[in-house]
């Protein structure tokens, strides 16, 4: 059963008990949390959302900053809500070694637990390109995967600044470069991007954009391309074909080697 509660005093918090351990169960809030096991810790009140999956796998985030957990434990673990004066107690144990998690929250904005349809991931699949060549066949195949109009004309082509993976023209006939990275891009990806489209433009003597091509970018990426008004194009691998057509290898085929 799904259920979602927005700031809901504890007691309706302290129902959703009763998925724990058969639903993924998220509560957001102002809380503290103490651990303890190999080592001890205590983390004072802030904004955080607890995520208990149906694994038995516990994670803590702070809300507003950092990507690592604030707390965490692996499956097997064994999660429990209750409320003790007034307060939404969270308590994660897990059933291997003796560490322990209790998440105290003052305050919830939102409660919930999510459907069991679809939570499995058996049938999906994490796709990877193998490589840039991967990218530059889907453009080949599909230029409007860059944008409508786009033309690709050259691959690998010299520059001042160094090889540019692609160039073209998009549907106005301004030339454009990108630059492809298989996987999310950071800062350098942005600066050689730069560098080659200043090359083109004081070569060319015109109208140049530049394209970053990759399937995500960091914000300092994001911020770089702002400023130097460059572009970001989101491609992504394509699903797995079965008409017979070449198709991108899964995350493990491609570290096993297969799929070449």
């Amino acid at each position: 059963m799904t259920k979602v509660l927005v700031e809901p005093d504890p007691e309706e918090v302290k129902q959703l008990s009763e998925a724990l351990g058969r639903q993924p169960v998220i509560l957001a809030g102002i809380c503290e949390a103490e651990y303890c096991g190999r080592a001890e810790s205590v983390a004072g009140p802030a904004l955080r959302i607890a995520m208990c999956k149906p694994d038995g796998t516990f994670i803590l985030h702070n809300a507003m900053e950092k990507r690592e957990p604030t707390n965490w434990n692996p499956a097997p673990s064994r999660q429990s809500i209750e409320v003790r004066d007034g307060c939404v107690v969270l308590r994660s144990r897990r059933l291997d070694v003796p560490e322990e998690v209790v998440v105290y929250f003052h305050r919830v904005f939102l409660a919930c637990s999510l459907p069991k349809e679809g939570a499995k991931s058996e049938d999906s699949v994490f796709y990877l390109f193998k490589s840039e060549e991967d990218m530059k066949r889907v453009i080949r195949e599909n230029p409007s995967v860059i944008e409508p109009g786009f033309r690709p004309v050259s691959e690998e082509v010299e520059c001042e600044a160094g090889v540019a993976d692609m160039v073209g023209y998009d549907e106005k006939g301004r030339f454009i470069v990108l630059e492809l990275k298989r996987a999310r891009a950071g800062v350098s990806a942005a600066s050689q991007l730069r560098r080659y489209v200043e090359a083109f433009r004081e070569e060319r003597c015109e109208e140049v954009r530049g394209i970053l091509v990759a399937p995500s970018v960091t914000d300092k990426c994001r911020r770089l391309l702002e400023k130097y008004g460059l572009e970001w194009k989101k491609l992504e691998p394509e699903p797995l074909r079965e008409d017979g057509g070449k198709k991108q290898c899964t995350l493990t085929e491609f570290l096993d080697g297969e799929g070449d």
